[in-house]
């Protein structure tokens, strides 16, 4: 007599089975979203026979399941690789494209030249996304083909093209990198930004003075093309009014972001020849600009020093508040000094980012901070107090316990705050008071 056990591996198998031929089934079903539930499904249980049902669910007509499918092919992982890298050769573009993506997302080195064929693709957007994976696979047999792709008629291919470019970190590209900085017409800056942005990544000098005339935009193409348009469009009252403001919008916005991808990659190069633009630009009428400014001179470091320590006297407080910021960016023991004098600023922005700077000096401001616990000025002493519990030395310790009994209540409880971070105990000021 046979006994039977509902729980058998077999018995388990074949119920996996219908499972999942069940749910290939309903891929197909007439509401997407019992579709898209399906495909998902399919995903969690990654047998390889669902890859082609899926592969073939990418031809969709809802986006929703085009997209669970390639998650579910992603989650099946390596026995999905073959199929998608055949599937790039499909008819349908959405099934190109969603494959292009998922072998991104899968990361398998075997589809780097089904994917460098993929950028002459006559669909843009599988040439975007060929790009874009690319560049996330850093294989330098796509170098060559990617500086091709500079060239693209789609703007989006070029950007991505440049980007990728920046992932792969190849010399090679830095002069094709250069030429779509200096050269190329895309009037929204898509491409020049990403070339910026990829020059930053390389970090070869050969890239520092094209990058320094990009800050200079009445003299970039995309300037040009804008001031005629707002040229044309101003002809009349009517038009200066109502059609001639949003373009100097739109040419405000694009020069902000091709301006803070510039600065970006000249802090990443850290050549000092940038030093004098990126001073200039702390005095940039946008913030955006201003903090990328700071940053970039904070990354240079030491040849940024002595102008930021001068710029702390400028007559601008903006100015000085962005360079104190800078010099806390350095970490640069020269700066200690000038930012404790910043604490007695007349502007409340200056005296706190000269605060934060100094909480990020590091174990040399320490003894500096300590003595500034005895300054006349009450906002240097609660900076120092601030600072030192940032940088959380034990030698602040007792200074800071003296600090406690300020006649300043702000000092008091900058100096409560600090000693929490250094002992993780509870000071109490008023029992420290003066009475």
């Amino acid at each position: 007599m046979i006994c039977s056990d509902s729980h058998s591996p077999g018995l388990e198998a074949a119920g996996k089975e219908q499972e999942i031929k069940k749910l290939i089934k309903i891929l197909q079903d007439p509401n997407p979203r019992v579709r898209m539930r399906a495909a998902e499904a399919l995903g969690e249980i990654r047998d390889t026979k669902s890859v082609e049902p899926l592969i073939r669910a990418l031809r969709d007509e809802e986006y929703i399941v085009q997209q669970k499918a390639s998650e579910a092919l992603r989650k099946i992982g390596d026995p999905a690789v073959k199929p998608l890298i055949k599937a790039l050769k499909d008819k349908n573009s959405h099934v190109r494209v969603w494959a292009t993506q998922t072998l991104r997302e899968l990361g398998d080195r075997s589809a780097v030249e089904p994917l460098i064929k993929k950028l002459r693709d006559k669909n843009s957007e599988v040439r975007e996304k060929a790009a874009i994976a690319l560049g996330e696979l850093g294989d330098r047999r796509a170098v060559e083909p990617l500086i091709q792709a500079l060239k693209d008629e789609d703007r989006k291919v070029r950007k991505e093209a440049a980007e990728a470019l920046g992932e792969i970190r190849d010399t090679k590209s830095v002069e094709p990198l250069i030429r779509a900085l200096k050269e190329d017409a895309d009037e929204y800056v898509y491409v020049q930004s990403g070339a910026a942005r990829a020059l930053g990544k390389i970090g070869d000098r050969r890239a520092v003075e094209p990058l320094i005339q990009q800050l200079d935009e009445r003299s970039t193409l995309w300037w040009k093309y804008w001031s005629t348009e707002i040229e044309k469009w101003s002809k009349t009252k009517r038009m200066r009014e109502n059609i001639a403001p949003p373009i100097r919008n739109t040419r405000q916005s694009i020069r902000r972001n091709i301006q803070v991808s510039v600065i970006q990659a000249l802090g990443e190069i850290g050549d000092p020849r940038a030093v004098e633009t990126l001073m200039q630009k702390l005095g940039d009428p946008l913030r955006e600009i201003k903090q990328a400014a700071a940053e970039a001179l904070g990354k240079i470091g030491e040849p940024a020093v002595e102008p930021l320590i001068q710029a702390l006297k400028d007559e601008k407080w903006r100015i000085r508040t962005y360079a104190a910021y800078a010099l806390g960016e350095t970490r640069d023991v020269q700066a200690v000094e000038p930012l404790i004098q910043a604490l007695k600023d007349k502007e409340p922005s200056v005296q706190l980012s000269a605060t934060k700077a100094l909480g990020k000096m590091g174990e040399p401001a320490v003894e500096p901070l300590i003595q500034a616990l005895k300054d006349e000025k009450w906002n240097v002493r609660a900076g120092a107090a601030w600072a030192l519990g940032e940088i959380r030395d034990k030698r602040a310790v007792e200074p800071l316990i003296i600090a406690l009994r300020d006649e300043n209540w702000e000092v008091q409880q900058k100096a409560t705050e600090a000693l929490k971070k250094l002992e993780n105990q509870q000071y109490t000021p008023n029992k420290y008071s003066k009475e």
